[in-house]
């Protein structure tokens, strides 16, 4: 009888337990007690791109972080009555892109410059910048710029670099009567070359900087040296920041447009405080990772590397350029396209400037700086720059835990010795597919190197095969060269852009590890893995949906795969599925 009575007592305490616990299941719990998924994508194809490359049909998101990522009927249980759900039907899932070389701000204020007047250029627009064909079309497009200029306002103008010897021959006499009363500026789409500048624009930087050398000579208009770094300095600033802001906005919207979701660049000061004001009000919609702004001595500012969050971060110091132009290589080109240097003459070129940027980049990776962005062409030059980075950490300043050290471009081919030092150093590479297999690149390639080098070029499944984690960049902000997928499908088919040739087929990598040098392994370089780069749990939420399937669609068609939805964060920040 107490036996019964027993049971009797622990049956309805287990009745009253589960009744407590359904009322309070049914309550509204504060986020701190329990929360369901802000967002469930469902009945898809996820592409984790994690260690083993997991496949699953459903992720979840909360907060901005991957909740959990699995099979449809154990996420979809993770959505409450507040969930967005995202019916995929089958499409693709992937990390969003991250791009290591990608100068995101430059390109923003080219099409600034080309398109914000709505000009109508007699010169084409070759990825953002301008060719002409003769000095009086160059001259008839300066007019076409400074009159549609507000009065007083700074006129610039970029030139694509081809175009450095036409500048050469335009006289000081002639731009001023163009542009008598405004600062007239003339620059490549990078910042080593030559500017061209008037009168009005001499005097009112020379107002800060008096005394300045390498201003133009005898009837010229071309500046150097000190001079161009002047110019370089205050005359961004003539451009305001609230001016800045919207073209940024801009340029990061057509990126989410493309599945972009961080880029790693260099920055002008200028740019950096227009980023920090779209940062301040939470409108950046792409990750930024920025080197040092401005010029660095490391043993006064000490090691800023990761200084920021997860959208806007300092991510090292300037790096270093070497073999930039043509290219810094042990052996002589079999000739020379028309305009550039010789052999020789780049070699004593390079060798001159290389003195100066080497000893600033040792003494930045002495004081702990992580280095990214640098510009490194050429076998030679890949031999100087990880000399530098050898003896740089043979003898440390300042030890760092974390300190990320990259060499960018590569476009040549590589010694065998010095891919092993590479890997010995921990050097991240950083590979650019354009820079061999773009139409105009390819066809200069061929003209001065021949086949047979050009064959052995941009080698990638060789850095793999050695236990490195090379990561994609880009370095241009135009389609189709900007786009995450054609880099892809250039890495992954090696076929060229002018007869879609393939070169090299030995050094194609796969689908699986093309994705992981544009998204996983591309963390690495930007110090992000723990972060960002595979779709886990735990991770930030950033994602790309493809409207096709990237590991089974015909491989000439990757890159022309449909990007429908980029998120960054947990938000939507692209849109391109039917409404």
């Amino acid at each position: 009888m107490k036996g019964t009575t027993f049971r009797v007592v622990v049956i309805f305490f287990s009745i009253a337990i589960a009744s407590q616990t359904s009322a309070v299941s049914q309550q509204a719990l504060p986020p701190e007690v329990i929360a369901y998924a802000d967002t469930v994508l469902h009945n898809g194809k996820i592409l984790t791109a994690d260690d083993r490359f997991t496949i699953a049909q459903a992720v979840a998101i909360r907060d901005g972080k991957f909740l959990a990522v699995g099979q449809n009927s154990r996420i979809l249980a993770m959505a409450g009555p507040v969930t967005q759900k995202i019916d995929l039907r089958g499409k693709t899932v992937t990390p969003g892109f991250l791009d290591t070389h990608y100068h995101l701000d430059d390109y923003a204020i080219r099409h600034m410059i080309l398109k914000e007047k709505n000009i109508q250029w007699e010169g084409r627009v070759v990825r953002a910048a301008l060719w002409w064909d003769d000095l009086d079309m160059a001259l008839r497009d300066v007019k076409r710029a400074v009159e549609a200029a507000q009065p007083g306002e700074v006129v610039r103008m970029v030139a694509r670099l081809e175009m450095e010897e036409m500048l050469s021959q335009i006289t000081m006499e002639q731009l001023d009567a163009i542009s008598p009363n405004h600062p007239l500026i003339i620059h490549g789409p990078i910042s080593i070359n030559p500017w061209g500048v008037n009168s009005y624009a001499i005097r009112e930087t020379m107002k800060l900087s008096p005394g300045t050398p390498g201003l133009p000579q005898d009837g010229g208009i071309l500046i150097t040296g000190r001079a161009r770094q002047v110019f370089d300095e205050y005359m961004e600033w003539l451009v305001p920041v609230e001016q800045l802001m919207p073209w940024f906005e801009k340029r990061m919207s057509l990126s989410n447009q493309w599945g972009l979701t961080l880029v790693t660049t260099r920055i002008r000061p200028s740019h950096f405080s227009a980023l920090r004001e779209i940062w301040s009000k939470g409108g950046l919609t792409v990750r930024w990772r920025v080197a040092f702004p401005g010029e660095l001595d490391p043993k006064k500012v000490g090691n800023l590397s990761d200084i920021g969050d997860d959208m806007l971060r300092i991510s090292g110091g300037n790096g270093g350029s070497v073999g930039y132009g043509s290219g810094w290589s042990f052996a002589p080109r079999i000739r020379t396209m028309p305009g550039e240097r010789s052999w020789e003459e780049q070699g004593r070129s390079e060798a001159a400037g290389w003195a100066r940027t080497r000893k600033e980049l040792v003494e930045e990776i002495r004081y702990g700086w992580s280095i990214p962005n640098t510009h490194v062409k050429g076998d030679r030059a890949t031999f100087e720059f990880l000399s530098a980075v050898e003896d740089a950490k043979q003898n440390p300043i300042v030890k760092s835990h974390d300190q990320r050290l990259t060499i960018d471009h590569l476009s040549f081919d590589i010694r065998p010795q010095e891919m092993s030092k590479m890997k010995e150093l921990g050097v991240i590479p950083s590979i650019s597919p354009w820079f061999v297999f773009n139409k105009q690149n390819i066809q200069e390639m061929l003209y001065e190197y021949g086949a047979d080098r050009v064959n052995k070029m941009m080698p990638m499944k060789s850095y793999i095969q050695m236990g490195m984690r090379p990561s994609l960049e880009s370095d241009s902000g135009d389609p189709p060269l900007g786009m995450p997928l054609y880099k892809i499908e250039r890495a992954v088919s090696r076929r060229d852009d002018d007869q879609g040739r393939v070169w090299n087929a030995e050094e194609g990598v796969s689908r699986q590890e093309a994705l992981w040098m544009s998204t996983k392994w591309s963390s690495y370089y930007t110090g992000d893995e723990d972060d960002l780069g595979s779709i886990e749990p735990g991770k930030l939420a950033d994602l790309v949906v493809m409207e096709k399937d990237y590991m089974t669609v015909p491989e000439a068609e990757i890159d022309q795969i449909p990007i429908i939805l980029t998120i960054v964060g947990g938000q939507i920040v692209y849109d391109g599925r039917e409404q």
